[in-house]
């Protein structure tokens, strides 16, 4: 059985109460329970075997459970500092931590329609980038570590910003646990955040 994750505040620095209620106890909620109804007995083990074997409903709800749980788990209440670690990582990558934050931030903006936004590090290559996925899609896991995502669906930031997905942005980007980024650059697996959407 898979669950919410934990995400340990009750308000966003830059999400209101309706917006998390709506967002997190209504739209993720019913893709957790939607996979806990269609992966009973498919003889699938876990969130990303469903995900890269699944196919349909199984899978669109499998990629969004695991692509909200990935958001929430990137976001802090309060701002957070980012180590040297990361920002002398992200500088190799891309030249210093503006630019990343313009090359991101645009990238969002410009994705058409519903989807996400990701940082990643490609694992051949170990250098970090930047990508759009469209609707429920993920990114490979196989050739790529998630390091941060952002959600840029409407039901993410309409209730707040209406139709100014660049403000959501900007807020967005204020509020990322450069902690968690820094877990996942270098953990280099998914089995730490598998354990968080299992029972």
């Amino acid at each position: 059985m898979f669950k919410l994750p934990n995400i340990n505040f009750n308000k966003c620095s830059f999400i209101d109460g309706e917006t998390l209620e709506f967002h997190f106890n209504k739209h993720h909620r019913a893709y957790i329970d939607n996979l806990n109804k269609l992966s009973e007995g498919i003889g699938l083990d876990g969130m990303i075997d469903i995900i890269e074997k699944g196919q349909g409903a199984l899978r669109n709800n499998a990629a969004q459970s695991f692509n909200h749980t990935f958001y929430w788990l990137g976001l802090t209440p309060s701002k957070a500092t980012m180590s040297n670690e990361i920002a002398n990582r992200i500088s190799v990558n891309f030249g210093t931590v503006e630019k990343l934050e313009e090359l991101f931030l645009n990238s969002a903006i410009s994705l058409f329609g519903s989807g996400w936004t990701w940082l990643v590090l490609d694992r051949k290559s170990n250098k970090m980038e930047v990508i759009n996925t469209q609707n429920a899609d993920v990114v490979d896991f196989k050739k790529y570590m998630p390091l941060l995502i952002c959600d840029v669906w409407e039901h993410a930031y309409y209730i707040d910003y209406r139709n100014s997905r660049a403000n959501y942005l900007k807020d967005f980007w204020s509020s990322i646990n450069w902690s968690f980024v820094e877990e996942n650059l270098n953990a280099k697996d998914l089995r730490k955040i598998e354990l968080t959407m299992r029972e």
